[in-house]
């Protein structure tokens, strides 16, 4: 028996996570600090005020030490937490691992989706990577579909229920032909010899993909195409697509064939213009 070559999947512990933790950390600390201190300020300026008078406040020596006991209580830890903020705004800190509702990362740019699991990630070819779809019953006894991206040679598993929503809104999440076209459009995504799908969501990102940058050049894509569309158009535009996908082969692989369709997603879809 030919052993099995397992394909490269390798984890690293993501230190930003644990930066990120820390900082978050501190910087709620920090506030919770400015804050009882704050209190506590105004509650001994109040008792400050009532027991040695009105008189005593322009006392240059009382004003020193009050201004010494503001600032190392109250702007200090108010400032601290305004540094850390701005670290997170300017993305010196990963922002997207220390969200712990992010638990999948698809990434264009290598080709890999990172599993996120236990504090580290797990790096996976997306040629390795199943789309699959699951029913199930939710609590209150309705049968939903959920969309999961499998590892091949793992029990690697994400539902993206919660996940990519660039496609239209809940109004279809219980139809199968839903998932398929979401598949679809991952795929699209995932191909670095096409452009991005072109929907609202990418717009203000297109011009950072190198191979988008390039297409829209060719064929003079307006950078605001979307933003400048008119409400009723952008909805008819939407609802014409839906009713076209859904009537799309993608789980009929002989009538997909004959229209031209690949399950790699090289066939024409409507969210499709590269």
């Amino acid at each position: 028996m030919i052993p099995v070559k397992m394909p490269a999947a390798y984890c690293y512990y993501n230190f930003g996570f644990v930066l990120a933790v820390w900082v978050s950390l501190v910087k709620w600390t920090a506030i919770i600090v400015a804050g009882l201190e704050s209190i506590a300020s105004i509650f001994t300026f109040f008792i400050f005020i009532t027991t040695d008078g009105f008189e005593s406040i322009f006392n240059p020596s009382e004003l020193l030490d009050f201004g010494y006991a503001f600032l190392l209580f109250v702007a200090l830890p108010y400032s601290i937490y305004n540094l850390l903020n701005l670290l997170l705004d300017r993305g010196l800190i990963d922002r997207i691992s220390k969200n712990p509702s992010i638990r999948i990362i698809l990434r264009r740019d290598t080709g890999m989706v990172q599993f996120k699991k236990k504090g580290c990630f797990i790096d996976v070819p997306f040629s390795e990577v199943m789309g699959m779809t699951r029913h199930h019953t939710d609590d209150s006894g309705i049968r939903r579909i959920t969309l999961h991206l499998n590892h091949k040679y793992s029990k690697l598993n994400r539902n993206l229920d919660n996940g990519i929503q660039a496609l239209g809104s809940a109004l279809h999440e219980n139809e199968r032909w839903w998932y398929h076209l979401r598949w679809e459009f991952i795929q699209h995504y995932m191909d670095l010899t096409r452009p991005l799908p072109d929907v609202p969501e990418f717009e203000p990102y297109r011009h950072l993909d190198p191979t988008t940058r390039e297409w829209d050049k060719q064929h003079n894509r307006p950078k605001d195409y979307w933003l400048k569309m008119e409400h009723e158009t952008y909805k008819t535009m939407v609802d014409a697509a839906c009713e076209k996908a859904e009537t799309y082969s993608y789980d009929k692989a002989n009538l997909a064939e004959d229209i031209g369709w690949t399950p790699a997603g090289d066939g024409k879809a409507w969210y499709q213009l590269g």
